[in-house]
């Protein structure tokens, strides 16, 4: 009996370890963009969000273009919906966001 309850806890612990894994990594975006004459932006326009792996003169490491909303220049994006973001990308130090 106690062999089977150690056995049922390894395989549920795998099991849980799996599912964590599996979950794609999302960074919500959120901001407000202006023209260049101070009007807000509205209605749906498409933005291309980068990561770099450099603050200057990086090399680009992910990019995903999305159709976004805006309200009165405000806008959200749930970065990693289209294309993956792989926890890797984050593993050698910090990205910059563009």
């Amino acid at each position: 009996m106690h062999l089977i309850r150690i056995t049922l806890a390894v395989t549920l612990s795998l099991l849980w370890a799996t599912a964590a894994l599996a979950v794609p990594t999302e960074v919500l975006q959120q901001g407000r963009l202006l023209d260049g004459d101070g009007i807000p932006f509205e209605g749906t326009h498409a933005l291309v969000f980068t990561l770099h792996d450099a603050a200057e003169d990086g090399s680009l490491v992910w990019e995903e273009m999305q159709a976004v909303a805006f309200d009165q220049g405000y806008y959200a994006a749930t970065l990693g919906r289209v294309v993956r973001l792989d926890d890797f990308l984050f593993a050698p130090g910090p990205v910059w966001l563009q």
